[in-house]
């Protein structure tokens, strides 16, 4: 993926990576702020036609084409997962730097049973999203006593 990350942003015509913030997945929700910053994207692309990986658009003036299953069916969303993928993949192993103890490297955030008990035993950092279940359940222990 690394090298198709490489070689996507040197070919590429245009493109943008929007990060959504811990903060805004929980305001939100993730689907939500997940739509916001592709809407952000797409009005910043100006582009008259929008491809999506199944996700409906709310921008008037463009042709918004949520295709399922998108990654297997158009070559830019399938570079647009790529990017997505590797731009989280790089951001967790910088938060491993700075929370070696949660494993963020190995299992890239994930609920894995290692995450669970680094989360159990550690708490709830900021870059955990207070909305998702067995951290809301850590956070909320956290928030009693």
């Amino acid at each position: 993926r690394d090298t198709l990350f490489e070689q996507i942003q040197e070919d590429a015509l245009w493109f943008e990576i929007i990060q959504v913030s811990p903060e805004d997945i929980d305001k939100y929700n993730i689907y939500r702020a997940d739509q916001l910053a592709m809407e952000q994207i797409a009005i910043h692309s100006n582009a008259e036609v929008v491809l999506t990986d199944a996700m409906p658009l709310l921008i008037e003036g463009r042709e918004i084409i949520p295709l399922v299953k998108g990654d297997q069916k158009s070559i830019s969303i399938a570079a647009a997962s790529i990017l997505a993928k590797v731009t989280r993949d790089r951001a967790m192993l910088e938060y491993d730097k700075e929370y070696p103890e949660y494993g963020f490297a190995k299992h890239k955030g994930y609920p894995t049973k290692q995450h669970m008990e680094a989360l159990h035993t550690y708490g709830v950092t900021k870059i955990h999203r207070k909305s998702f279940g067995p951290v809301r359940e850590e956070y909320m222990k956290i928030k009693l006593f």
